[in-house]
């Protein structure tokens, strides 16, 4: 597409060593080894809280997405593009990053905005989300190793399986089916 390669010339002309850096702990933030840790660290929380359900449709959300693009990755065999920062190893289409990003932060601002009490506290969860799931679909964009329909592709993805999640972990909620 005329747009991704043009957005990748751009962002490739601007590159400063600051926002590399900066974006490079970004993009850290949707890394398979972050996720997992993560959503590790999210269980164990959740299994002390007696949270069966919310461990349920976190599992869906991540493990769902992340399964969806790497067949997705194999089925397209997109190459990355020639102008990235540093080397990937697996195909661009879509971004695991972005999808990861969307599903996991976006369950737990599910999770989170749940249990705010006041407008004001719902309001900086979803901004807080949102600001992290666009700097990790930035950071993509700005390092260089995807294109814009990756990341968009990506998001999409975990939004997917993210809406999913949301309505399984409901409906299994206890009192839900009388």
């Amino acid at each position: 597409m005329l747009i991704d390669q043009t957005i990748a010339d751009y962002l490739f002309g601007a590159r400063d060593l600051a926002f590399i850096k900066f974006f490079s702990i970004a993009t850290l933030f949707g890394s398979s080894e972050v996720i997992v840790l993560f959503l590790t660290l999210a269980g164990i929380v959740f299994w002390k809280r007696r949270e069966f359900m919310s461990i349920v449709g976190l599992y869906i959300a991540v493990i769902g997405s992340e399964a969806l693009t790497y067949l997705a990755k194999h089925r397209f065999a997109r190459p990355r593009p020639v102008l990235a920062y540093y080397l990937e190893n697996s195909y661009s289409f879509p971004s695991g990053h972005a999808t990861a990003a969307v599903a996991f932060y976006g369950f737990l601002a599910y999770y989170f905005y749940c249990r705010q009490k006041t407008r004001g506290r719902k309001i900086i969860v979803l901004i807080s989300a949102t600001v992290m799931i666009l700097a990790i679909g930035f950071s993509r964009l700005y390092l260089g190793v995807h294109y814009l329909s990756d990341v968009l592709a990506g998001y999409a993805v975990g939004f997917l399986f993210l809406v999913t999640s949301i309505g399984i972990t409901k409906w299994l909620k206890p009192g839900n089916h009388q």
